[in-house]
């Protein structure tokens, strides 16, 4: 296998204010240091790839099913699977870092992978929205770097 010199990725310094009440009434947030994804974060674009190899594997097992109420719960929990799978190598590929001040049975929670992902799942909308725009932020800015190196390989 090639052990080739990777790039320094730009940062994404990324800060969303939530309601307050997921912070005991205080001013509630989140804050992200990251690096940029898509095609110039290749640890991201290995993870998406195995991602949709997982996610087609799944739809292809839950065809085979005879139940259509199994088929059906087996389709969602594909596609639950996956939608977990893209933030896990969003976290694992792209964030360095990261703090907030919700508190879970009113202790904060921890900054961690685990938690991460939880918070990508609960249903509160502040929470789901500010999760998303990290990850537009971030795909973002792997864009932006790429117009530039593509500016770069012109001249």
């Amino acid at each position: 296998m090639l052990k080739l010199p990777s790039r320094e990725i730009p940062m994404v310094q990324f800060r969303r204010e939530l309601p307050e009440y997921l912070a005991g009434g205080k001013p509630c947030f989140i804050e992200v240091d990251a690096r940029a994804a898509g095609v110039v974060n290749l640890e991201y674009m290995a993870g998406i790839e195995e991602n949709v190899v997982l996610a087609r594997i799944s739809g292809r097992r839950s065809e085979k099913m005879d139940d259509p109420a199994q088929q059906v719960r087996a389709e969602h929990a594909g596609t639950m699977a996956a939608i977990r799978g893209r933030f896990a190598v969003l976290h694992d590929a792209c964030i360095i870092a990261w703090r907030c001040n919700i508190l879970s049975d009113g202790a904060p929670i921890a900054c961690d992978r685990d938690t991460f992902l939880a918070l990508a799942e609960v249903r509160v909308p502040e929470i789901a929205a500010a999760i998303a725009d990290l990850e537009r932020e971030c795909i973002l800015a792997g864009e932006l770097v790429k117009e530039d190196q593509d500016a770069t390989v012109k001249n």
